[in-house]
């Protein structure tokens, strides 16, 4: 049974993943220590070793930095709540618990773990996006080659003529004088909008709305969803089966989550929760995040004295739920794609072909 918490509890922090620290780097690192700890090494003899043998430099430093704070007489799970942007809520408040149970080793494991399948699942997504960003990369650096250095150099010879232009050629030359007049200022523009929607995205204020609006948006909606579940259901039966009590669980599994919407909810449940009130019976409220199937399993995980167990099932269902959703998601992007670049190409043909067509039928007359 885990001892009371402290008044200070270091795991009480948002999830951020920064530091330069990859969640591979991270998830080697609590491995080794893993099978060090078992072995009968003290957390001193394992920093030093880890330290000589970790491949970032950075991380080095950190575990430096972390044998220092030992030696000095903090807890492990302080020490790492010192670097926030490296080690999560979640790592930290996983490392509490098994100071607090004496499975210390054991959670490092089960730290490993998480943070592989962390890592598998963003690599699932980032390969997913791979093969549309780069037709969309280079259909970009086409079309501006061919607005320098192509037309420029054909569309001359339909003014010559003086004939009666297509509309699709007025359009394709406004297009190339604009982009030869104000070619600079233009990519200035999209780079300054794309920055400007990036910070305005991350902005706080307005995590409400486009937080909501990746819960409503086709296809998206389906993977943001599944991800939060993935990743609330994984931590929350961890921190549960390492012995941390519910409100202490729930709140390590809130910070986690990536979406405003799962968070601001989970932070509800848990004040019930603390009131009383069942887990299942609480996340009923919230139905149109957390499917009926799964409230239904946390019911019977309750009734049962599995809630761990059910959690962790959950956990897995929509992991596996992310693979499918990933794959249509990849089958949509270059479904439209395809359109758009089969559109760009008709247009550049009538544009093109259309004019030279009527020149090459003038001068047959």
């Amino acid at each position: 049974m885990a001892t009371k918490a402290p008044v200070k509890k270091p795991w009480l922090q948002s999830d951020i993943e920064l530091g330069g620290i990859s969640l591979n780097d991270k998830a080697i690192f609590a491995k080794n220590l893993a099978m060090m700890l078992k072995s009968g090494m003290t957390l001193n003899e394992g920093f030093a070793i880890l330290s000589r043998t970790s491949a970032s430099g950075r991380l080095r430093n950190i575990i430096k930095e972390l044998n220092n704070s030992v030696s000095a007489g903090s807890s492990l799970s302080e020490a790492l709540s010192r670097n926030p942007k490296v080690f999560s809520g979640f790592f930290v408040g996983s490392i509490y618990a098994g100071e607090a149970s004496g499975t210390l080793s054991e959670n490092m494991d089960k730290v490993a773990q998480q943070l592989i399948k962390e890592r598998d699942l963003r690599a699932k997504i980032a390969g997913t996006l791979v093969y549309p960003v780069t037709v969309m990369l280079a259909a970009i650096v086409l079309a501006i080659f061919a607005a320098y250095y192509i037309l420029p150099k054909i569309l001359p010879m339909f003014t010559s003529m003086r004939l009666k232009l297509p509309f699709t050629t007025v359009i394709l030359m406004t297009m190339a004088n604009f982009l030869q007049n104000y070619g600079g200022w233009f990519l200035l523009g999209l780079f300054s909008l794309a920055v400007l929607s990036v910070l305005l995205w991350r902005w706080p204020k307005l995590q409400p709305f486009t937080h909501g609006l990746l819960l409503k948006l086709p296809v998206i909606s389906a993977v943001n969803r599944a991800l939060n579940l993935t990743r609330f259901f994984r931590v929350l039966g961890m921190m549960l089966a390492s012995g941390l009590n519910i409100m202490e669980a729930l709140q390590v599994a809130g910070n986690t989550l990536n979406n405003y919407h799962y968070r601001f909810a989970v932070s509800q449940i848990r004040k019930a929760v603390g009131k009383g009130a069942s887990l299942s019976s609480v996340v009923y409220r919230y139905h149109s995040l957390f499917p009926e199937i799964a409230i239904k399993m946390i019911a019977v995980g309750e009734a049962s004295g599995r809630l761990e167990e059910t959690l962790a099932y959950l956990a897995d269902f929509y992991e596996a739920e992310i693979d499918g959703v990933t794959k249509n998601l990849g089958t949509y992007i270059e479904i439209v794609m395809l359109l758009g670049i089969g559109l760009s190409v008709g247009f550049l043909t009538l544009a093109i072909i259309t004019p030279i067509y009527n020149i090459t039928g003038s001068i047959g007359r």
